[in-house]
């Protein structure tokens, strides 16, 4: 591929910073027509039309729609009568995503969903990619009705919308054509890091139950109370509350700064760095101080969420609604790790916790659910081994994903502006 750049200044797009042969054309322009689903919810039923809404396109989602009877679905065409190449704009609750319809379709839709038919004089797939561009989004929402609950942006409003574009349809679709090879490679790449993570989720299911054992291991199996693999579980036992950074940010020593292991952190791991007076932090850090590797699971609401601390270059320490699991040596903490991520220990865990609207596991319950376990700690080693490494090969995988992202993005960014172009 060869390239050439233009000098596009602050990231504005106006015809001043665009290629001369470019053109700046609003969504009104381009489309033959702009219409909106039924306004009135319909009676769905069991079997019938796909009746698609916001929540299918912001999902990307158009296997699990509500449907609609054919009745009712014919009488819907003669208002919006969705087509193979069109697009659909989200544009009450979520604005701004979009899906070209690449697929022969029956189907209708909802209020919260426009329907754009784009004129055939430019290439519907171009104005797709540039759908999918911070500018566009930016515009949308811009152009939305600004104190509205839920966010909305009216359908006369929506032609205002703009969209830059090369003027020579050979151009665009030049670079549909690149930027699509991303999203395939993309696309590839997801559909490989599913099928992985449900190969793995079937052996785990195999290994840690004793339905499949591996060659060279005849040893015994027994199940044992959880309460028996622990040394000890440990929680949240500061007084008074954390201080975040943004809140008290200076004079203290690294000893009183720390990042703190919350529930929500399980489920993004993503961790938040706070600091602490100077009497208390000390106090609590030296309780609740972690290093990278322990077993920490959800106490109240997720429960279920289990992790492997991560290493990190600064202290790390145990928040509130979490339980910090020491293991004796009669058992590989990594086999038992891989236990309680089974669907078989979430069941357990189930049992214990009840029906209660608030999850909430107390200590001794969680001690009485009863674990699968080999007693050669080395065949427990084993197993833990071969999911270690499954899982170090999803995680490469995954970065590999999130790079192909980010190039992708800086490609829509140069590419559907003219900053790059393509010869």
């Amino acid at each position: 591929m060869v390239i050439q750049m233009n000098d596009i200044k602050n990231n504005e797009i106006s015809q001043d910073n665009i290629p001369k042969d470019w053109e700046i054309k609003t969504l009104g322009e381009l489309c033959t027509s702009i219409s909106d689903g039924t306004h009135h919810t319909p009676q769905y039923v069991q079997n019938g039309v796909p009746f698609y809404s916001v929540e299918n396109v912001a999902a990307n989602d158009f296997r699990n729609s509500k449907l609609i009877s054919y009745d009712a679905h014919f009488k819907l065409l003669q208002r919006c009568k969705p087509e193979k190449g069109d697009i659909l704009l989200t544009r009450i609750g979520t604005l701004g995503k979009t899906k070209i319809i690449d697929w022969d379709i029956e189907a209708s839709i909802y209020v919260s969903l426009a329907l754009l038919k784009i004129k055939k004089e430019y290439d519907n797939k171009y104005i797709y990619s540039y759908t999918k561009s911070d500018e566009f989004v930016k515009g949308v929402v811009k152009n939305s009705l600004t104190n509205a609950v839920p966010q909305k942006i009216n359908m006369k409003d929506i032609n205002n919308v703009q969209v830059v574009m090369p003027t020579n349809k050979k151009e665009q679709q030049k670079i549909t054509s690149a930027l699509s090879d991303m999203d395939n490679l993309i696309e590839s790449l997801e559909k490989i890091i599913e099928k992985k993570k449900k190969i793995k989720r079937g052996i785990m299911q195999q290994l840690l139950t004793c339905k499949k054992r591996l060659p060279g291991f005849n040893d015994e199996w027994k199940t044992v109370k959880f309460g028996e693999t622990l040394d000890g579980i440990y929680d949240y036992t500061a007084n008074g509350s954390f201080q975040s950074l943004k809140d008290n940010v200076t004079y203290y020593s690294k000893s009183n700064y720390a990042v703190i292991v919350r529930t929500a952190d399980l489920n993004k791991r993503k961790f938040s760095p706070e600091r602490f007076t100077d009497k208390k932090g000390y106090d609590f850090l030296s309780k609740t101080s972690l290093n990278g590797g322990e077993i920490v699971m959800a106490s109240v609401g997720s429960l279920g969420n289990v992790y492997k601390i991560p290493y990190y270059n600064q202290p790390m320490t145990l928040g509130p609604n979490c339980y910090l699991l020491e293991f004796n040596k009669l058992v590989v903490k990594e086999y038992i790790y891989y236990f309680m991520k089974t669907t078989v220990f979430n069941e357990l865990l189930s049992e214990q916790v009840g029906s209660s609207t608030l999850k909430s596991l107390n200590k001794d319950n969680l001690r009485n659910i009863e674990v699968y376990l080999p007693l050669n700690t080395k065949e427990q080693q084993a197993i833990a081994s071969i999911l270690a490494n499954m899982d170090d090969e999803i995680k490469l995988l995954e970065e590999k994903l999130a790079k192909y992202k980010k190039i992708e993005e800086g490609m829509m960014q140069e590419l559907l502006t003219g900053r790059i172009r393509l010869i």
